[in-house]
């Protein structure tokens, strides 16, 4: 029998995979200017409504200071 299973190689992989998607998701990495924090994959889509977005961008705009 092999010392490492399929699981175990899966789970190694996914962990790699999910420290690489942190790492690139640092605040500490990027120069961004200042902003809501987003999800990762989904970006800041729960935070804009649908039918009034224009709202919550001016909202975004005074609140980080974006002249």
């Amino acid at each position: 029998m092999m010392g490492l299973s399929i699981q175990g190689v899966a789970l190694a992989i996914g962990l790699l995979a999910f420290l690489a998607i942190v790492q690139w998701m640092s605040p500490y990495k990027r120069r961004l200017p200042p902003g809501p924090t987003p999800i990762p994959f989904l970006g800041n889509v729960f935070d804009i409504k649908a039918d009034a977005p224009w709202v919550l961008y001016t909202k975004m705009r005074e609140t980080y200071d974006y002249k």
